[in-house]
């Protein structure tokens, strides 16, 4: 018998997006702030998740299985999120308010509830996104209907 057990190994590519993090399953996990919009290799087992760039090493973690969750590594945050990324919280908020009030007030408070704005790049991205989908009066009535239903201590 082997003297080690088994281990069942998957490997994936990812780009790693504006917020500085790669989704594997649904978690996403960070990288180095530099890699932003590079292809990566990703070596996933039952309990790492392994980043590679050009056969280095530049990331590992141990693997989550919490839904929508973010594993971030702070030596992997850029100092300043501004000076090193293109796409800025205000920058995001002011696209958002284009399609309306409650469009731009429901995207700064998604930005404002996490630990780090740029952890909401993602989500605010994906809602701006609809917007090529859906007519902007359609977006902005949802958001006008989801800021509704926010408790008020939540309301921007």
């Amino acid at each position: 018998m082997p003297a080690q057990r088994y281990e069942f190994l998957e490997w994936k590519t990812a780009k790693v997006g504006i917020d500085y993090h790669i989704a594997v399953g649904k978690h996403c996990y960070s990288m180095p702030y530099q890699l932003v919009g590079q292809q990566v290799e990703v070596r996933v087992s039952a309990t790492t998740v392994e980043i590679l760039h050009k056969n280095r090493r530049v990331g590992s973690h141990l693997r989550s299985q919490r839904e929508g969750g973010f594993t971030t590594q702070t030596e992997d945050m850029p100092k300043s999120h501004q000076r090193h990324l293109e796409w800025t919280p205000s920058r995001i908020i002011h696209w958002a308010q284009q399609t309306g009030p409650h469009t731009g007030a429901l995207v700064e408070r998604i930005l404002v509830a996490k630990p780090h704005p740029e952890m909401g790049y993602r989500s605010c991205l994906g809602i701006m996104r609809l917007g090529r989908q859906y007519s902007a009066e359609r977006l902005e009535a949802a958001a006008a209907g989801r800021s509704r239903s926010m408790p008020s201590h939540t309301r921007a």
